[in-house]
């Protein structure tokens, strides 16, 4: 093998945990300034961290292993955990880390930042929790819908960098001249369809209502 190909396989291989520490983490709390050159960064920084963190283990097993490695005797086979480790520990860390984040534990949120999100749209939507969305459109129409899982079908909100855009999964009767919803005798929605795809580019005007998840089970 030649030089170039082993500085490109141990150039790939210091990058792993940090790599895998960030897909961990996007995997639960989202991506944001995910831009190339911001992400080589956090792979590199991150990935720095976990080398550091591991640097003792990775000596001890230079110092004993390495010249067995290299003319190919046995190892034992306890010693193919280290590998396992080295992928599975930066990808189990940054899950926990942005499940923490999503869940708002108080020591997550002083690690990542408590304004880690770009714009008030994703603020309002990265928690997903289930709400009244009523929005009125350019040309006027009145909206309103459930965001929270229908009869299986989960509510979205699209995330930066993408276009922003909006799934509610169940629609209410409105009066289009108010914008009030149509309720029964009991006062609950009279519900009207099924889901809607809006694009933000389509809406003026949009009011989030939070309800707990009694209201949901009524929609169902």
């Amino acid at each position: 093998m030649s030089h170039t190909i082993q500085g490109v396989v141990l150039f790939v291989v210091a990058l792993l945990p940090g790599s895998l520490f960030v897909w961990g983490f996007e995997r639960n709390a989202g991506r944001y300034g995910v831009g190339l050159g911001d992400r080589s960064l956090r792979f590199v920084g991150v990935s720095a961290i976990f080398i550091a963190t591991f640097s003792p283990a990775l000596y001890w097993l230079y110092a004993n292993y390495w010249d067995s490695l290299v003319s190919r005797e046995p190892l034992p086979t306890a010693l193919w955990a280290a590998p396992v480790c080295y992928l599975a520990v930066p990808g189990a860390t940054g899950w926990l880390l942005g499940y923490a984040n999503l869940r708002r534990w108080a020591w997550a949120e002083r690690l990542v930042g408590f304004r880690r999100v770009p714009s008030s749209w994703d603020f309002l939507f990265e928690r997903n929790e289930a709400g009244w969305v009523r929005c009125r459109l350019t040309d006027g129409q009145w909206l309103v819908g459930l965001y929270a899982t229908v009869d299986g079908r989960q509510p979205h909100a699209s995330t930066y960098p993408n276009d922003k855009d909006l799934y509610l999964p169940r629609m209410v009767g409105v009066d289009q001249s108010t914008g009030r919803i149509h309720t029964d005798d009991q006062g609950n929605p009279i519900y009207d369809g099924g889901g809607v795809l809006i694009r933000w580019s389509e809406i003026k005007y949009l009011e989030f209502v939070h309800h707990d998840a009694g209201e949901t089970q009524r929609a169902q």
